[in-house]
């Protein structure tokens, strides 16, 4: 399914009990992605993508969400992974990838992953894709309970 995503908006995927954030990474960059180990540099085009994954719903949700983006996109904040096995993976209540398309996941530990086309999500998300195409984004593995809501970033 295509979805219409201009560099100002957001996008929110709602589940009954998770929600998503898109946005488009706007112009050409780079990403800081921080480990324990080591610092891996990504570059990003327009196109590309920052998905934002919480297992909450809600307005506190999609404020942390949209606070967490803003946070990436705009102030440049680094991409922080933690070792697998992290007592703050199961307390991280927002992870975050950056890449053309990203799958999400329920059988990854969240926030561990270098790897930024996959994400952790709930059983409901489990396997749907969304990829950055010019003009929006193409979601795969949609189901009809999910609702999809725009708004300004």
């Amino acid at each position: 399914m295509f979805v219409s995503l201009q560099n100002d908006e957001l996008l929110f995927i709602r589940g009954k009990d998770s929600t998503l954030a898109v946005c488009k990474v706007g112009h050409e960059r780079e990403f800081y992605i921080c480990s324990s180990e080591s610092e891996i540099v990504q570059f990003a085009s327009a196109e590309d993508i920052i998905v934002a994954s919480t297992p909450d719903v809600g307005s506190k949700a999609d404020k942390a969400l949209r606070c967490v983006l803003f946070l990436i996109r705009e102030y440049e904040s680094p991409l922080t992974v933690l070792p697998r096995g992290h007592t703050a993976s199961r307390r991280a209540r927002v992870v975050v990838s950056v890449d053309k398309g990203v799958r999400l996941s329920c059988t990854i530990e969240r926030g561990t992953h270098p790897e930024q086309n996959v994400l952790c999500c709930t059983p409901e998300l489990e396997g749907m894709q969304i990829r950055g195409v010019p003009d929006g984004v193409m979601i795969e593995g949609y189901s009809e309970h999910i609702k999809l809501e725009k708004s300004q970033l």
